[in-house]
């Protein structure tokens, strides 16, 4: 079952990441509804993106244009910020049924779609599969892959996160206890914290990594999406990049990545 709609948000310093977002998103969930919350610059660009999606950009992000998330932290908004994501939700939820929301620093690798029998759900989370040490500090649930179909899940997650040890993410954790919640599985957002802090281990986990002239894997299972900053140095990059080289259906993604 594919979702009503895609929800992201992106000041112009993300700029790149989002063109890659809907670029990809195209090949593998065309004509799609996406709605952006965005700021007056990116706003601009996007509309210049020749694209075959339906997109709807709302200017609500000036406020933050132009700053990472150390100036953001040192402002002390970098919680509000993150929590946008819950008002963007919100606001899809007027138009559709349900909204699948995605950080905008995405390269989609095959279609997103959701269970068939979502209706039986409020919401669905991405673990991150990773150690519990670091789920105590990070929480248990990435927050750059939600989906939602319960209005009432908006303003639980909001309140939640006013005491939230780590900003809007590990509020998720009683929000899942809270509502009826599925779990993506781990091909599902795919980023550098699912195999540098596995729990199966760093070295196990980089292994469970392959490809075919068709497609690139995780332990078997066909990665849907990447959520890294693909234009940084680093191991994760590194493995990812080759994979999709030595994909013959998958390298003409390269080019997307060539920032």
């Amino acid at each position: 079952m594919l979702p009503e709609c895609f929800t992201t948000f992106a000041t112009i310093g993300y700029l790149k990441y989002l063109k890659v977002l809907l670029l990809s998103l195209e090949k593998y969930n065309p004509n799609s509804k996406v709605i952006i919350f965005a700021d007056s610059e990116i706003e601009e660009e996007i509309k210049k993106l020749e694209t075959n999606h339906e997109i709807e950009i709302v200017c609500k992000l000036d406020k933050y244009s132009k700053k990472n998330r150390s100036i953001m932290e040192k402002e002390g908004i970098f919680k509000e910020f993150t929590i946008i994501k819950a008002d963007l939700i919100e606001y899809a939820l007027k138009k559709y049924k349900n909204t699948l929301f995605l950080d905008s620093d995405i390269l989609v690798t095959n279609q997103i779609t959701i269970p068939d029998d979502y209706e039986k759900y409020d919401i669905g989370l991405s673990p991150h599969f990773i150690l519990p040490k670091y789920c105590r500090v990070a929480g248990y649930f990435n927050s750059g892959l939600i989906f939602v179909r319960n209005p009432e899940f908006v303003g639980y997650w909001k309140n939640a996160t006013k005491n939230s040890r780590y900003f809007e993410q590990a509020s998720l954790e009683p929000c899942a206890k809270k509502f009826k919640t599925f779990n993506f599985g781990e091909n599902f957002n795919v980023g550098w914290w699912k195999l540098d802090l596995s729990l199966r281990g760093k070295e196990i986990a980089y292994k469970l990594l392959s490809n075919d002239n068709e497609n690139i894997y995780y332990n078997k299972s066909q990665i849907i999406f990447i959520h890294s900053h693909l234009d940084k140095d680093g191991r994760f990059n590194m493995a990812i990049k080759k994979l999709i080289a030595n994909c013959e259906n998958k390298k003409q993604l390269l080019e997307l990545i060539k920032f």
